[in-house]
């Protein structure tokens, strides 16, 4: 009997340091490696770049000295300056212009006298003058006159501006024919007109101005400023972009009032225009250091879109002699595969299912795979040392 007892605790024994064996060797053994593949991300970055700034005289067209000028700022800047130790310089001449606005309100509609060009066509074997306010008549019975005198040619045709003889819609004909009544009856079966387009201006609209109309009126009125002066600066030998324009204390006078009643009004705009000129290259790098700089923590960039770059100028400031330009740029971003993305205690124990899920949440990322090792194994290890994750960046398209 105590021979049995001995077998089965020996039994026992044997079953508990396998059992433990087995445990051991599958702590030991079981390995989780996850395997991301990051998703590329489009990112715009606005940005301001202050540059330290020359002005440059330009009365006359620039001359060799301000061209020496000009070249050695763009080259190599200030190097005491904060921002970089690049330059610029600028080119500043007064412009003024007048810009015409239409109100596009509501408005009164006012009668006028119509006209349009009629063709006088003459099947006589000799010529046929006709004086200034000879009656054409169409066959609806409404009258114009001849606003010159014209001589058709034997057998020919000359055009005339003929005016309605009454104001009103009526005088806004579509084509048609015309009869000279003064005229004999004979006569005018061989000397008539005809007109090929519609007839205008028996009608016309005075509107309104409204405070949106002067608003239009400035906007536009600054429009032609900056077309005036790269007008001007190119006429003076200096190439200057849109972008690279700055008007300063612009002014805008007009001769129409909130609720006046104009068929147009006059904007009349003048400015202090500013031509700068830097070197795009180095503004557009500075750019770029900013949108990395700006990254979060784990972020990486994949390449920069170059065709995206844009920039205006934003201020000029003579006190300080800076020039302030706003900038924009797209870039493309994905995970950095040197930094750590998660707690690997939040994955332990958790099923490929789940571990997809959780990481699937983060919007850097495109794809999880997940392996287990052993065969057997199902769960991630308990233990957060027995993950490893790997990342795979978006393919370089730079």
């Amino acid at each position: 009997m105590k021979l049995v007892i001995y077998k089965l605790l020996a039994l026992l024994a044997f079953a508990s340091a396998l059992g433990l064996g087995i445990i051991t060797l599958h702590f030991t053994l079981s390995h989780a490696e996850v395997l991301i593949t990051a998703r590329e991300q489009g990112k715009t970055r606005q940005t301001e770049i202050i540059l330290p700034i020359t002005f440059a005289n330009d009365e006359n067209a620039e001359t060799d000295e301000i061209k020496k000028l000009r070249e050695k700022v763009l080259k190599d800047g200030d190097e005491n300056a904060e921002t970089g130790g690049y330059g610029a310089v600028a080119h500043t001449i007064p412009i003024s212009i007048e810009a015409i606005i239409i109100p596009e309100g509501t408005g009164a509609e006012l009668e006028d006298y119509a006209t349009g060009a009629v063709t006088i066509i003459s099947e006589l074997p000799f010529a046929q003058s006709l004086v200034p306010k000879t009656r054409l008549l169409t066959p609806d019975g409404i009258l114009f006159r001849t606003t010159n005198r014209v001589t058709v040619p034997s057998r020919g045709t000359v055009e005339v501006t003929v005016k309605a003889d009454q104001k009103g819609k009526n005088g806004d004909i579509t084509p048609t024919t015309f009869t000279i009544p003064g005229l004999s009856l004979e006569r005018q079966k061989l000397v008539y007109g005809k007109s090929s387009e519609q007839f205008t201006g028996g009608a016309r609209i005075v509107k309104i101005i409204a405070s949106t109309d002067l608003e239009r009126g400035n906007s536009e009125a600054l429009a032609k400023l900056a077309e005036k002066a790269i007008q001007d600066f190119n006429e003076r030998g200096i190439v200057i972009t849109r972008n690279r324009i700055f008007l300063r204390d612009a002014t805008f006078e007009s001769d129409g009032k909130i609720g006046e009643e104009k068929e147009q009004f006059a904007v009349i705009a003048s400015a202090q225009a500013y031509g700068v000129n830097f070197d795009e290259e180095t503004v557009k790098d500075m750019t770029k250091t900013s949108f990395e700089a700006d990254l979060p923590d784990g972020k990486d960039v994949l390449g920069y879109n170059d065709e995206s770059f844009s920039y205006t100028i934003q201020e000029i400031n003579p006190e300080t002699n800076e020039v302030k330009i706003a900038t924009e740029i797209e870039g493309f971003t994905t995970l950095d595969a040197t930094k750590k993305i998660i707690d690997l205690k939040e994955l332990a124990g958790l099923s490929a299912n789940e571990i997809q899920t959780k990481l699937l949440t983060n919007e850097a990322i495109d794809a999880v795979e997940v392996r287990f090792s052993p065969f057997w194994v199902t769960r991630a290890p308990r233990i957060p040392e027995k993950i490893a994750i790997t990342i795979k960046n978006a393919e370089e398209k730079f």
